[in-house]
Parts: structure tokens; C-alpha cells; sequence
């Protein structure tokens, strides 16, 4: 089979363009000719239409985006927005945009203060109808994670209240699956009289 060589360089020279390896050892000389792509020349063509329905634009404008403005928190944030409001309309699917934001949040860092407000504002972004800015697996993770803080929470309400609580009571409030159920037997943890009547 033939192949192809293509070197993809996301530095910020735009003379920088290394094409060839060559090595010398003992009278031999080996020399590999290779393509070369530079994400730096895609920076005046993000708005093409011939771009328009190509996922790696996302990916470069993203790179270029950080590279350029990692040292202005504000600005990235802006150019990060900007950037996912585009791709909430590019008319991908569910998993396409769940992928490109993901991949987004790892390639546009922002300071911790800024990922709350930046949470925020994408969801303002997004009609009723479109998909949340979470995937169903995190959806059902957020809810185990409630249930597991409610069952904690129980717990510790039952122990702080009346000491050590039994094996058998522990596994009996670990069992429960239900959250408005466990949000129930909080309330009860608090008023009950005794560990026996709970």
C-alpha cells in the first residue's frame, strides 16, 4: 500500500515549514520528503463557505483561538462562545456537538471563575428544543451523584443525632434508588424521635 506523510503544525510561524528528515551515518544518507499542513494558514479562511460544513474548522479555530489570546482570559471567553454558538447551529447531531464542545473545553481553558458565568451564557444560547450542554450519561451521573449526597446526608443526620447507626439501617438507606423517596427520609432523619421509630 502507499502511503502519505502529513505534518500537521499548529505552531504560531508562519515561516517555520520543515518538509523533509534527512539522516547521514557512515557513507549513507537517508532523506523523507513530507506534506505539510499549518493550522496558521487557516486563519484568514474560518468563514469560507467551502469550510462551512467541515468539523475541523471548530477544532483549528479553537487552537488558533488559544493560541492567540491564552494570556486574556475575557477575550477567550468571548472567542469560546462565539465559537460554540456557531457550532449549535452548524446542524450537527446530538453527539457531534457533545464531542466538539467537549473537545472545545479541553483546547479553550478558562480560569475557574469564568466556567460558571461561560455555563451560563450557553445555555442562554440554546432553544428549548435543542439538546442540553450535558450528555444523558452525565445527566444519570448528576442524579446518582444527588441520591449518593442524599443518602450521605441521611446518614450522617442519624449518626450526629443518635451515634453509631446499625449495619442493617445503613444498607436498608443504601438501597433506595428513589430520590424523592430519599429526599423524604432526610426530612424524617431530622424530626424522628429515635433511631428504633425511624
Amino acid at each position: 500500500m502507499p502511503l502519505v506523510t502529513l505534518a500537521i503544525l499548529g505552531d504560531p510561524s508562519p515561516t517555520w515549514r520543515p518538509d523533509t528528515y534527512r539522516v547521514e551515518f557512515a557513507g549513507c544518507r537517508l532523506e523523507f520528503r513530507y506534506l505539510v499542513c499549518k493550522l496558521i494558514d487557516f486563519e484568514d479562511q474560518l468563514d469560507l463557505p467551502i469550510h462551512r460544513n467541515n468539523r475541523a474548522i471548530f477544532v483549528i479555530a479553537a487552537h488558533l483561538a488559544t493560541q492567540r489570546h491564552r494570556r486574556d482570559p475575557r477575550r477567550l471567553y468571548e472567542l469560546r462562545l462565539e465559537l460554540s454558538a456557531r457550532l449549535l447551529n452548524a446542524g450537527y447531531t446530538e453527539d457531534e456537538i457533545w464531542k466538539l464542545l467537549r473537545l472545545m473545553d479541553w483546547l479553550m481553558p478558562l480560569p475557574d471563575e469564568l466556567m460558571i458565568p461561560f455555563r451560563d451564557d450557553l445555555h442562554q444560547l440554546q432553544h428549548p428544543n435543542r439538546m442540553p450542554y450535558v450528555t444523558s450519561f452525565e445527566r444519570i451521573s448528576r442524579q446518582e451523584g444527588r441520591q449518593e449526597g442524599l443518602r450521605e446526608g441521611i446518614l450522617d443526620i442519624l449518626e450526629t443525632r443518635f451515634g453509631e447507626v446499625p449495619p442493617d439501617l445503613r444498607e436498608r438507606v443504601q438501597a433506595i434508588d428513589d430520590e424523592p423517596a430519599l429526599k423524604e427520609l432526610l426530612h424524617q432523619a431530622v424530626l424522628v424521635p429515635s433511631l428504633e421509630q425511624f
